[in-house]
């Protein structure tokens, strides 16, 4: 599969594993994420077959930066600072899912 985009990262409430099992759930389809950067990490199929990753707060945490990493990139910046939104997927988050078996939810 070559996604249309870049994988996205949803902040999964510091809990992604959970968030992946009610993903999976109500019909969210399993992506591999091998091939990433962040090949443990929990990922699904988006809008589009986009892939979108279930990431717990600051998954780069443990990575050391580049040296020069930031001057590069500042020297070499197109001047896109910010991505607002890549496709119309919405963060997975416990407390707004509706309970299993609740009105209009299987």
């Amino acid at each position: 599969m070559i996604p249309a985009e870049n994988p996205l990262g949803l902040d999964a409430d510091a809990d992604r594993d959970a968030a992946y099992l009610i993903a999976l759930e109500h019909g969210a389809r399993p992506a591999d994420a091998s091939f990433s950067a962040l090949p443990n990490a929990q990922m699904i199929e988006g809008g589009g077959r986009s892939l979108l990753f279930l990431v717990e707060p600051d998954p780069f945490a443990a990575w050391e930066e580049v040296p020069g990493r930031r001057e590069a990139a500042a020297l070499h910046s197109v001047g896109l600072g910010l991505l607002d939104h890549l496709t119309d997927a919405r963060a997975i988050d416990s407390a707004c899912l509706p309970e299993p078996g609740a009105a209009g939810n299987p």
